[in-house]
């Protein structure tokens, strides 16, 4: 099975018992393995996100007028994608690749889930969006950064739009994604970027330029979480690629200010 975009290859190795060996010669079928005789039909749907989405239709208004903050992300996330290239390349150096397709999967659903009702409560788009990003491919990026947006979007009171209410949501994403993750400060992750951000004050532009300069002074320090820990010396002098996609989500969020 291989990896979303990931250049080269891997070879995992563990020791084989009886019980695993029983384990992997079972018939399986699922999106990403099968083995064996299965019939498809007779597997259940899974529960979560996935397979809600297929009635979450139900009651939505894609032709509701949409308030500002849906327009200010919508169009984040319609340009996000652009930067699927950078991030592949900075994750292919440092992680596994597939960053970019994340991304820019993860953008395109997250706009889709949002635009199904825009003129709904921050909060309920927000887990809409975080939703949708965490299910819309099997990575560790989306799963925690996905998921980490519904819980925070659980305790939002406010409006993004307001620098504070920001401030505030960045770091309840940030403690969301160590708690699940694992990921502390200084470990060279999102969780640094989201964490330089929400202590930048109000201002976005300073927010942006504190974020930068996380990005830069983690790419001195070595990787300590993910499949970019494994390179260890060799990880200094690489950016990011999660920090670096936090970066550009804010970058374009400024520049809908002048659209």
């Amino acid at each position: 099975m291989t990896s979303l975009e990931a250049a080269g290859a891997s070879i995992s190795v563990l020791l084989l018992d009886d019980e695993l060996t029983e384990l992997l010669d079972a018939p399986a079928a699922s999106p990403f393995f099968r083995h064996g005789a299965v019939d498809v039909l007779d597997v259940e749907p899974a529960a979560g996100p996935v397979a809600a989405s297929a009635t979450a239709a139900i009651g939505d208004h894609p032709d509701a007028v949409p308030t500002a903050f849906a327009e200010r992300v919508l169009a984040v996330l319609a340009v996000l994608p652009e930067h699927a290239e950078e991030l592949r390349e900075l994750d292919a150096a440092l992680g596994d690749g597939d960053l970019g397709i994340t991304v820019a999967e993860g953008s395109r659903a997250a706009g889709d889930a949002m635009r199904r009702d825009p003129s709904l409560e921050p909060a309920e788009l927000l887990r809409r969006a975080g939703a949708a990003f965490a299910s819309a491919n099997p990575s560790t990026f989306a799963a925690l950064v996905g998921g980490a947006v519904v819980g925070a979007a659980a305790d939002l009171s406010g409006d993004p739009l307001d620098p504070l209410v920001a401030s505030a949501l960045a770091s309840s994403v940030a403690d969301r994604i160590r708690a699940r993750g694992g990921a502390e400060a200084g470990d060279k992750t999102v969780v640094d970027a989201l964490l330089a951000g929400a202590g930048a004050g109000t201002d976005l532009d300073a927010v942006i330029d504190a974020v930068r300069r996380a990005v830069d002074d983690g790419a001195e320090r070595t990787s300590k979480r993910g499949r970019a820990a494994w390179l260890q010396e060799r990880s200094v002098g690489l950016r990011d690629p999660g920090m670096v996609a936090y970066l550009r989500f804010l970058e374009d969020l400024r520049a809908t200010r002048t659209r």
